[in-house]
């Protein structure tokens, strides 16, 4: 046989002709495959190619890399690894130099195959020698710093990794043709690692970009498109937005069941992942069907066998078989303990699911210890304590510590604290009530140094919201802990919860301009931090501008402002590490916005005649604080969903000015039965028994829609119709408002003396302006807008800028030099999208004559005083967490200290009066809120009856700096202002310092 198959061989080669071939043609061919996605037939053509006898060493060596590119890319990764070791070892066994590219190449293979020596010695070869004298070469760069990227460990996550990926997509981004592998992997690890960050929203949006990029590339169909959904899906998964998982989930399926056997693992956690959809969507029948799929054939390979496992537990926990259900979640931690790894994060989430379990079966001391095993498999630093008991449930893990999956412990640290109160009712022991409002506290400090991150607006919206939910629960605990303990140390604690739920995004804005002039960070950094938020928001509000228009105009420019944008953040994120790294001290001050405590606003804020009256409004419980010099308070407010409907009632009584006119009488019923109601429930109990004069509130929710002082301490009873007599708390109090405490805390020392006027008037007759639709429409003409700026300049000796030429190019050349900016104008909300709210200028060449909210955060408008005289500039979009987000709001974050703006449409002439008596009174020495009170009891003499309702005088609202009015020749307010700040910065090291003891003392305490 032996011979025969010898004289076989030897017969047919006489009439085989060696292969002779076209190389050039055949790469040509093999990188086109490679680039479309068939790799396959790219291998099957390498392979080919490699039996061409005319082979040079040099034409073996491009062959065996083009079979390295398509084995890496079918992520058939240990082929990959022999075809550029065989390329390698080709090179020295014929005494040749590797190019840069076969370098690059095998500094990636060494990367991913984890052997840092050899990864070392090729990536230095690269770097030596980068630049090219013709130039830069992006490609090489963007593979470069990617491959830096791929040998960098966890504990670098979120600065150096990140860093050199925005690194390479920014060199790849200045490519016409970016190469396709680098490019969507670069993408699909930037949303990897944002994921990871808990940035949900920015890492969907790098995963949209690489399948998008993908389909201009691959057929529809290939794989690589297929796992972009899966994580896309994944995102909204923990996003918990279901039905868009589900839609991603099942378009991956598509794929998958085409290229993948059903017992893969990866299938099976598809399969499992769509059952959960459909469970959570309250389809049980579908949800059986794929829980079945995700276990077909499971014994058949060695894959997780607890997700069966953990699937009927599930069953059993809703079925209310608590028992069993502990025994199978049991099963599966031991399975994953073994197979995965006793500190692998599916562990610790394994173990979550036994603590709910026997939580669920009423087991409160093993729940417990259930949770703190999970925690401490999470949070790698908290490992080797000593043995899980009941003395380790009190730790907890510290901001400092590595979290393996922050979803995961979240579920673990709320569950515990829950726990703990739930022990508590069984012992009666202090410490347990204690215990859980600390495990509360170290969830909340977690949660904001997520928010702390770079994140983009929804993720911070969406861990705002996870924040929330904890805080209601720390200020419940902290209520329970006082009324039993009569410590008023823990109302302090409650009220500092409720401001680390208010307008942080704002005080951290307003903290970093004045912490920017007390740090060594160069003023090129900080000039450059500037420039990239202001282009950041420009392009965000000209992206809403663009979606908020008709179909044809969006295509053409929505993909280039997005792209834009895009790269303007991944430069400002490249910038923000450079800082982190460089600038420590600042980058921690930066982030560390400070939270005013009880004690430095009694300090600082409060007198015996002003009292702070502060809100929290929670989804179950809501609550107001009594802050005065001396003492503090806390009530709950029953009922808090028919509070915010009689809220919403009222302000549609006050803001609607046909109701006012057509049904005057039972306009007039409904108010005033109204707004006493509202006093009674909102104000009654904290006022009582109390002599002041000044009044600072802190809204939330709904609250923020409300003006206060129209709020009646008497309800008129058969007396006849008559707004000038009633009892409003205007008639006691000065009232002004503010997002929060702390914020308060930072305007109130304004160091400006700036007393400069400048007011604003423009004249809409023949002006017009384009809408969303791209259709002209005219404004109505304001009668007495030119008016109210001429008193104003009059009073002030300033500088009056009236008619057809007030364009918003003048306002933005002159407003930095205001002391005093009034604005008597029209203005319009958007409520869908908040940051075309604008005010309407005249047009000009470069502009359309609207300033809209994104072009004002770019502005610096440092003054004393803001005069938003415009129709709703207090109002707009309520943001859960943030407030509204207004006109007003944005003249803050432009650097405004005290702002006087609407909460709906307000009649001009009343306007002119109020403002005009407001400047006369500030004029006369009188605080701003004095200033504002004593305005309205004018007008409130002197209007004509029908024009007496609040709708024409209580829209003003005072935000903000009520300091009487500085002046160029007062003295002493720049020290001021530098000692408030240093107040500031003293509280921020003190924290610091009391934490990191508190740390030490939970280290040692057992």
């Amino acid at each position: 046989m032996k011979s025969l198959l010898l004289l076989s061989f030897i017969f047919s080669s006489l009439f085989v002709t060696p292969q002779l071939c076209d190389f050039n043609t055949q790469i040509r061919e093999i990188d086109a495959l490679i680039k479309h996605g068939d790799f396959k037939n790219a291998l099957i053509k390498t392979s080919s190619a490699k039996d061409c006898n005319d082979l040079s060493t040099k034409e073996l060596i491009t062959l065996l890399k083009r079979e390295y590119q398509a084995y890496r890319n079918n992520r058939e990764f240990k082929e990959a690894n022999n075809a550029i070791l065989f390329a390698k070892e080709t090179l020295i066994k014929n005494n040749l130099t590797p190019d840069f590219d076969l370098h690059l190449l095998l500094a990636e293979n060494y990367a991913a195959t984890n052997d840092p020596i050899l990864y070392k010695k090729h990536i230095k070869k690269v770097t030596d020698s980068i630049a090219s004298p013709f130039g830069p070469n992006y490609e090489l760069q963007g593979r470069l710093e990617r491959t830096i990227f791929q040998q960098i460990n966890e504990a670098s996550l979120r600065t150096e990794a990140i860093n050199h990926l925005l690194a390479a997509l920014e060199a790849f981004d200045k490519l016409e043709n970016p190469p396709v592998y680098y490019y969507y992997e670069t993408l699909g690890n930037l949303g990897n690692r944002y994921r990871n960050a808990g940035d949900f929203d920015k890492s969907n949006y790098y995963y949209f970009q690489g399948r998008d990029f993908l389909l201009k590339h691959y057929p529809s169909n290939h794989y690589e498109i297929a796992y972009f959904n899966y994580r896309i899906a994944s995102v909204y998964y923990e996003k918990m937005e279901y039905e868009s998982a589900l839609t991603y989930y099942l378009q991956a399926r598509e794929v998958w069941i085409h290229t993948m056997k059903p017992q893969d693992k990866y299938m099976r956690y598809l399969n499992e992942a769509i059952g959960d959809m459909y469970w959570e969507l309250e389809d049980p029948e579908n949800a059986l069907l794929y829980f079945n799929y995700s276990i077909e054939d499971e014994k058949k390979v060695n894959n997780d066998l607890s997700t069966k496992t953990i699937g009927i537990a599930d069953s059993l926990i809703n079925s209310g078989n608590y028992a069993t259900a502990i025994d199978y979640y049991n099963e599966a931690y031991k399975w994953r303990e073994k197979e995965l790894g006793k500190n692998n994060v599916q562990t610790g989430a394994c173990k979550n699911f036994v603590a709910r379990a026997l939580r669920f079966s009423g087991d409160t001391e093993a729940a417990l210890i259930a949770y703190q095993e999970a925690i401490q498999i999470l949070v790698p630093d908290m490992r080797g304590l000593e043995e899980i008991s009941q003395t380790s449930w009190y730790e907890n893990p510290s901001p400092q510590m590595k979290v393996q999956s922050s979803q995961y412990l979240f579920e673990s640290l709320i569950a515990k604290g829950d726990l703990l109160k739930e022990y508590y009712l069984k012992t009666n022991e202090i410490s347990d009530l204690e215990a859980a409002l600390q495990t509360y506290e170290a969830t909340i400090t977690l949660l904001e140094n997520q928010k702390s991150n770079q994140l983009s607006e929804a993720s911070r919206e969406f861990w705002t919201q996870r924040t929330l939910i904890i805080i209601e629960s720390s200020i419940t605990t902290a209520l329970e802990l006082f009324q039993i303990t009569n410590n008023k140390d823990y109302l302090s604690k409650a009220f500092s919860y409720s401001e680390r739920s208010k307008a942080l995004l704002l005080l951290a804005s307003l903290y970093d301009q004045e912490i920017r002039s007390f740090t060594n960070v160069s003023e090129a950094i900080i000039s450059e931090e500037i420039k990239l938020k202001s282009e950041i928001n420009d392009y965000a509000g000209k992206i809403q501008s663009e979606e908020s228009r008709c179909a044809e105009t969006r295509g053409k420019m929505l993909s280039l402002w997005v792209t834009k944008l895009d790269a303007l953040q991944n430069e400002y994120d490249i910038l923000i590490k450079t800082i982190q790294e460089k600038h420590p001290e600042y980058y921690n001050l930066k982030y560390e916005s400070p939270i005013a405590t009880v004690a430095v606003i009694q300090d600082q804020i409060l007198d015996v005649n002003t009292a702070m009256i502060s809100y929290f409004a929670g989804s179950e419980n809501s609550y107001v604080f009594l802050i005065t010099s001396e003492e503090i308070a806390i009530r709950k407010l029953e009922d808090t969903p028919q509070l915010f409907k009689e809220v919403s009632e009222l302000f549609t009584n006050l803001s609607s000015q046909n109701l006012v006119q057509t049904e005057a009488q039972k306009t007039y019923l409904s108010f005033t039965e109204t707004s006493s109601l509202l006093y009674n429930k909102l104000l009654k109990p904290e006022l009582s028994n109390h002599n002041f004069s000044k009044l600072i509130i802190i809204p939330d929710g709904k609250l923020y829609y409300l003006p206060f002082e129209i709020l009646l301490k008497e309800t008129p009873i058969n007396k006849p119709r008559g707004y000038r007599e009633l009892s409003y708390l205007l008639k006691e109090y000065a009232i002004s408002y503010s997002p929060s405490a702390s914020i308060k805390l930072l305007v109130e020392n304004d160091r400006n003396s700036n007393d400069a006027y400048f007011g604003f008037a423009p004249n809409y007759e023949g002006q017009l302006y384009m809408d969303a639709e791209q259709t002209s429409k005219t404004l109505s003409l304001l009668h007495f807008n030119k008016k109210e700026i001429e008193s104003g300049a009059s009073l002030f000796k300033g500088r009056s800028e009236i008619g057809k030429l007030v364009t918003e190019d003048l306002l933005k050349d002159v407003s930095s030099e205001a002391g005093i900016l009034h604005l008597a104008m029209h203005g319009a909300i958007e409520d869908e999208h908040p940051l075309l709210s604008k005010l309407y200028f005249n047009s000009s060449e470069g502009n359309d004559g609207m300033l809209h909210i994104y072009e004002i955060y770019n502005l610096n408008i440092k003054a004393q005083l803001v005069i938003l005289s415009a129709c709703n500039s207090a109002s707009g979009k309520l943001i859960r967490g943030e407030g509204i987000a207004s006109l007003e709001r944005a003249f803050q974050y432009a650097g405004s200290k005290a702002l006087l703006s609407t909460l709906w449409t307000v009649d001009d002439e009343a306007s002119l009066q109020l403002t005009k008596n407001f400047l006369t009174n500030i004029r006369e020495g009188n605080s701003k809120d004095v200033a504002l009170q004593n305005a309205k009891l004018q007008y409130l003499k002197t209007a004509t009856p029908e024009n007496l309702h609040p709708f024409y005088w209580s829209s003003f609202k005072l935000t903000g700096n009520t300091e009487p009015l500085a002046h160029k020749s007062n003295t002493g307010i720049v020290a001021t202002g530098i000692a408030a700040i240093t107040i500031i910065l003293g509280v921020i090291f003190f924290r610091r310092k009391k934490r990191s003891h508190k740390l030490i003392d939970a280290s040692s305490k057992h």
